[in-house]
């Protein structure tokens, strides 16, 4: 077997409308959902960012007056947090002696191992994950004070990580929707071709002079029909061209053979007695002679 008898027949228009179109809604919706994400993520961290500003200010106003006066700063640094939720701060002297720390576990070793910042913006801000638990924040520099200021992120990750389902799921329903009803779009497409195949496999050769109407179809496929319809008319005229070769040689063929049916005719109502077995050479007359051959070739035939 050949290479091109092997080689496989090409996908239908049908499948590759519908895969293409199935690949290019599932990737938008994919790009969407992820747009939507990232979005939602920026948010988060630009909403983070501002309660650990205002975090941050409110202890830089409390240190303002740390330095000449220490007394009850425990107090007023508890107080600092007043109204936010889920966050957490620390601060350290010049020595790295811890001065005040909210019940957060583990935040101190990562005041000591960052660089602090003197401006506190989108990239200062740094994620760490402490005990199973994630936070953002940043370390700034406050003078002689250290401070690190920390939210935490487990409703921002569990929203985003129902979110992030929710997306996935809808793009992955969105897109088999979107197969199927292309598919459907497809086929409903088809249909006129199916129509012209169905009238094309009604003309035969008795029906010759059957045409197709371009006006009856869409107007993509208007060009198809008229290249048909000019097949169509030159396989008529060809026929036709044939049908009267065959009439020409017909009557050409007439004359002859009716002179060789007549000449036979006359030959076998004349009475002998012959054998028809005998060779030619021995027939007694040239009539007898032209019978044993009108009798062989008849019998070739």
């Amino acid at each position: 077997m050949t290479s091109s008898a092997r080689r496989r027949r090409p996908a239908s228009l049908a499948l590759r409308v519908t895969t293409f179109v199935g690949l290019a809604t599932t990737l938008m919706f994919l790009l969407s959902a992820w747009g939507i994400e990232v979005s939602i993520e920026r948010h988060f961290a630009e909403q983070d960012l501002g309660e650990v500003r205002a975090v941050s200010q409110s202890v830089e106003a409390v240190l303002a007056g740390a330095s000449t006066n220490r007394s009850g700063l425990e107090h007023r640094l508890a107080g600092a947090v007043a109204g936010h939720h889920g966050v957490y701060f620390l601060v350290q002297d010049a020595q790295g002696k811890l001065l005040y720390e909210t019940a957060t576990p583990g935040l101190a070793g990562f005041a000591n191992s960052m660089e602090p910042v003197t401006r506190l913006d989108a990239q200062a801000l740094r994620i760490w994950r402490v005990n199973q638990r994630t936070y953002r924040g940043a370390v700034l520099r406050d003078g002689p004070f250290t401070v690190l200021v920390a939210m935490d992120m487990g409703f921002h990750l569990h929203y985003l990580a129902e979110l992030k389902r929710a997306l996935w799921l809808g793009a992955l329903m969105t897109s088999i929707i979107s197969i199927g009803v292309a598919w459907l779009a497809v086929q409903h497409g088809h249909a006129p071709i199916r129509r012209i195949s169905a009238r094309m496999q009604d003309i035969t050769s008795e029906h010759l002079h059957v045409r197709l109407d371009p006006e009856q179809v869409p107007i993509e496929l208007a060009e198809l029909v008229v290249a048909f319809n000019t097949m169509l008319r030159r396989i008529e005229d060809s026929f036709q061209r044939l049908t009267n070769a065959s009439a020409d040689i017909a009557h050409e063929l007439r004359t002859p053979l009716t002179n060789l049916i007549t000449q036979t005719q006359v030959a076998l109502s004349k009475v002998r007695g012959m054998d028809l077995n005998l060779r030619p050479s021995g027939y007694e007359n040239d009539d007898a002679r032209f019978l044993y051959l009108a009798f062989r070739g008849i019998n070739r035939l």
